[in-house]
């Protein structure tokens, strides 16, 4: 299932994933969806530094669509970067 490789993935890699809630009835900029939904707005990679001591890095937009959200289908905030209007 690709939820539980996307757990696995999380967890391996010491990842903490920030998301928007998209709410259907709560106010709007545009058209409001059908049913509520999640966007994944920001990635931090909390691993250990090369001393042991934790840090905190956070990756690039264009690495959270290209390492996280494409791969396990996450909706993402960046739509933008990849707008085809073909």
């Amino acid at each position: 299932l690709l939820f539980d490789e996307c757990s696995t993935y999380i967890e391996k890699h010491h990842l903490t994933l920030a998301f928007e809630v998209v709410s259907s009835v709560l106010g709007h900029h545009g058209a409001l969806p059908r049913c509520d939904y999640l966007v994944l707005t920001a990635v931090a990679n909390r691993n250990r530094g090369t001393a042991g001591a934790a840090t905190t890095t956070f990756w690039s937009a264009t690495d959270v669509v290209h390492r996280l959200a494409r791969r396990f289908l996450l909706p993402h905030n960046d739509v933008w970067i990849f707008h085809d209007r073909s």
